[in-house]
């Protein structure tokens, strides 16, 4: 399991400066990609963009290429240099040429001098896998943190739906017991309504049914088993474990509206407090 916060990055030496590749992740529903690039390199978002979706399923990740301060001076801006690229962007451009385009363009020939670029795209993207994998050491090791979270939280869960099932038979019984104190009274008062015993049994049956809450215990138990199975099992996993939490609190909530006893009332509270912490932390897993 991964979480979808990271960061990681790398560096190399090229054209007698050095280029850091950096890699930021945060949470986000699907996977969002941006760049930063330095100028005229978006032709490498394609590829770029390819190399994190094989690694990355999820998450707002955001790449960034760039010269680093102090890597070496590279090549000397000559009149020839200048000259050449002032020449070389009026011929791929109309309009006129300010000196920023110039100096922009002749500290990307100095900085790729003998680079073509493929070997450019080649070089940026070995850059990226080595960020890649910081990152993903990074969203690993959180990951394991969650797994461990998890398993205690579901572990607690588990023994209060356990705790739950082995009050239901009291809980019916003790309905059932007000149930016949209720028609005790109302028989002293003298009302009609108990003239018709058949009538009465249906809807003492209907309410007792009504108030059986063994099925989803029999679901919780269900789902509890399909998280720990999906938590430990290969990703990505934040989706499907998003999905189980909600069928979690669904039933949770179901089996807290059917119950009257005080002591399930409470045991229900206290999972469904469970579940709403794990959602919170669900939404940081890839």
């Amino acid at each position: 399991m991964r979480s979808m916060t990271g960061f990681g990055a790398a560096a190399c030496t090229m054209g007698g400066r050095q280029l850091t590749a950096e890699v930021r992740s945060v949470n986000a529903k699907f996977l969002d990609l941006s760049f930063r690039l330095p100028p005229r390199w978006e032709s490498l978002e394609g590829p770029l963009a390819k190399a994190v979706r094989r690694r990355v399923s999820r998450g707002k990740v955001v790449v960034s290429l760039f010269w680093s301060a102090g890597g070496g001076a590279g090549l000397a801006l000559t009149t020839p240099l200048y000259r050449a690229c002032a020449r070389q962007l009026r011929l791929a451009r109309p309009g006129p040429v300010s000196q920023s385009d110039v100096l922009r363009a002749a500290s990307l020939a100095g900085t790729t001098a003998g680079a073509s670029p493929e070997g450019l795209a080649e070089t940026c993207g070995n850059l990226l896998e080595r960020a890649l994998d910081q990152l993903i050491k990074v969203r690993e090791a959180e990951g394991r943190e969650i797994i461990a979270e998890f398993a205690s939280q579901i572990d607690a869960i588990g023994s209060r739906v356990k705790a739950i099932e082995q009050l239901l038979a009291d809980v019916a019984a003790d309905t059932q017991a007000r149930l016949e104190a209720a028609l005790s009274r109302l028989g002293q008062a003298g009302l009609e309504i108990l003239g018709d015993r058949e009538r009465v049994s249906r809807e003492v049956a209907m309410l007792l049914l009504r108030s059986d809450a063994r099925e989803e215990v029999v679901r919780l138990q269900a789902h509890l088993a399909a998280f720990r199975e999906r938590m430990e099992g290969p990703g990505p996993h934040g989706k499907m474990l998003e999905f189980l939490l909600q069928e979690l609190q669904r039933e949770l909530n179901t089996l807290g509206g059917k119950t009257t006893q005080l002591e399930v009332s409470r045991l229900t509270l206290l999972a469904r407090a469970a579940v709403d912490q794990m959602r919170e932390q669900v939404a940081n897993v890839e």
